[in-house]
């Protein structure tokens, strides 16, 4: 071999080597040969067979990295759709998970038959490694709830008490009471209550795996129909199709003075297909009571909520309603002078809850504010990728 041949040789199984990583030829390994000496037969034959070597440790570690890398894929399409191993679900009596929740969620098939109900507490996921199908309803049970207390007593002032603890829900922040009055000689403007704060797109469709409740609550001195509409989420391997009604709306309040729910959160993602062509999903925000009393102001309406479908081809999205709830318009003055206040503000969702109404020192109510339209997200992408 001349010098030339050598060196080349040399060169190019170093570079090889370098480049092959895992398994790579050691520079100890290669024979290199002195200018204008003979090159020896077994010298040459080492040094492709240390290339040999390397050669095949390169694809044995390919192979078992491809292992790897489709058991991973096997895992994750579990984790998301699940195995199947809960059999088949088909709803053809009303079936509620609130009240008896399957003891296996991992279904292969899905079916909600005509005419019948599935109901399902906030924040439930469905997950099935086939299909899911709806040709009746899916019913999701409200989920941020306000706590609160209005108490009337005797005896002196304060004789009233108010206490409310809105839920935010999903959202960044929650709706808030009006200005509450219980002096019996000074009189003072109330200002409304603040909406709940809306859920920016972007954090649905890069989180909407981390979403837990649903829509916020809206504000109020009780809970009387004030609820926030609820989540679920319907991840399945094969296609997600609703020809039916999927309800998730927040409550609208049924006293014055309370914020209308926000609306819910319903997610459908598959990793084949979302059909809603003939179906429609309802998350529209509450509506804040109508009633007209003396003692408080206009509440706000709570605002409109989301849906997000996500599938690698394009969804098709049918019926979608994410309005927002309207405020109460109540024209009676405010003649309590105990305990009087001004309208609460509506629980938010994909919009602002709507703000709660003032009341004058002469007891002129403003009306409450409309929640915001909510929004819909039709995502062209296989849904895996954004589920942990």
């Amino acid at each position: 071999m001349n010098t030339k041949l050598s060196i080349l040789t040399a060169v190019t199984l170093s570079a090889f080597a370098s480049g092959a990583q895992a398994g790579a030829v050691a520079d100890a390994d290669i024979v290199t040969f002195t200018p204008n000496t003979t090159a020896k037969a077994a010298e040459v034959n080492q040094n492709f067979t240390n290339l040999k070597n390397a050669v095949n440790d390169n694809n044995t570690r390919i192979t078992a990295n491809s292992s790897d890398i489709t058991a991973l894929l096997a895992t994750l399409q579990n984790r998301f759709g699940g195995d199947g191993s809960g059999g088949n679900l088909l709803v053809n009596a009303a079936t509620n998970f609130n009240n008896t929740p399957p003891t296996n969620p991992f279904f292969n098939n899905i079916t909600i038959e005509s005419g019948q109900m599935l109901l399902v507490p906030a924040g439930t996921t469905l997950r099935c490694a086939g299909n899911f199908t709806n040709n009746g309803t899916l019913y999701v049970y409200p989920g941020a709830e306000a706590h609160g207390t209005f108490t009337l007593g005797s005896g002196p002032a304060p004789s009233v008490g108010v206490t409310s603890i809105p839920h935010p829900g999903d959202t960044p922040g929650a709706a808030s009471m009006g200005q509450f009055d219980n002096s019996p000689t000074v009189a003072a403007p109330l200002h409304g209550g603040t909406g709940g704060k809306f859920i920016p797109k972007a954090v649905a469709v890069t989180s909407f795996d981390d979403f837990k409740f649903g829509g916020g609550s809206g504000a109020g001195y009780d809970n009387q129909g004030n609820r926030g509409g609820g989540l679920v989420k319907i991840y399945c391997n094969g296609t997600v199709t609703n020809n039916g009604l999927i309800d998730a709306r927040g409550e609208s309040a049924t006293n014055t003075s309370i914020g209308g729910g926000g609306g819910g959160i319903v997610v459908l993602a598959s990793r084949t297909q979302v059909n809603n062509s003939l179906g429609t999903i309802n998350v529209n925000g509450g509506n804040a009571s109508t009633s007209d009393y003396t003692f408080a102001g206009n509440a706000g309406g709570g605002g409109g909520g989301i849906v997000v479908l996500v599938s690698p081809t394009a969804p098709v999205p049918g019926t979608l309603l994410f309005s927002g709830g309207t405020g109460a318009t109540g024209t009676a003055t405010v003649t309590m002078t105990l305990g009087r206040s001004a309208g609460a503000g509506g629980g938010g969702s994909g919009g602002y809850g709507g703000t709660g109404g003032e009341v004058s020192i002469a007891g002129a109510k403003s009306v409450g504010g409309n929640g915001q339209t909510g929004y819909t997200l039709e995502l062209t992408v296989d849904p895996v990728a954004l589920v942990r």
